[in-house]
């Protein structure tokens, strides 16, 4: 891991740590031929109902299922605020909106909002930033946020899912 460049992508949401101490410790023990995976033994404790990564796989997957081909901050940002909530929806596709926006809602801002709260683009992406190559379980799967800058300078953002 310390061979990597400096903005490489850590196993675990602890990033820092990661690169300091536990890619040292799963290194050596590889060397003396025993494992150890500090993501697996992670995702294992956060399964003990962890409610911010409850929160964060909850969040995870309304992304992943809205926008499975990727997406933008302001596309997070117009569901949080229901922008698309103008037009004339089916009761049962508005009911999934309104669920939608409130969890991505609660996950990103955690506080109650008023009524008149706007959520921006802006504030969303810098949000989302801190929750970049964050491993989290949800369900029977791993769900991680990742990111990634377009020619124009836009970041767009996507969630991988693996299943084990």
């Amino acid at each position: 891991m310390l061979k990597q460049p400096r903005g490489a992508a850590a196993r675990t949401r602890f990033k820092m740590w990661h690169r300091l101490v536990g890619s040292a410790l799963e290194h050596a023990a590889e060397v003396s031929e025993e494992t150890l995976d500090f993501q697996k033994l992670f995702l294992v404790q956060e399964d003990a109902d962890d409610d911010d990564s409850t929160s964060l796989g909850g969040a995870l997957a309304v992304m992943q299922r809205r926008w499975s081909e990727g997406f933008k901050a302001s596309d997070v940002a117009d569901l949080v605020n229901l922008v698309a909530a103008d037009a004339i929806l089916p009761d049962n596709t508005l009911r999934e909106m309104k669920r939608d926006s409130i969890i991505l809602r609660d996950f990103l801002f955690h506080a109650p909002t008023s009524s008149s709260f706007v959520a921006t683009p802006r504030a969303v992406g810098n949000l989302l930033k801190s929750h970049v190559e964050e491993p989290v379980r949800h369900g029977e799967e791993t769900l991680v946020l990742r990111k990634r800058q377009a020619r124009d300078g836009v970041l767009t953002y996507s969630v991988s899912v693996s299943r084990k």
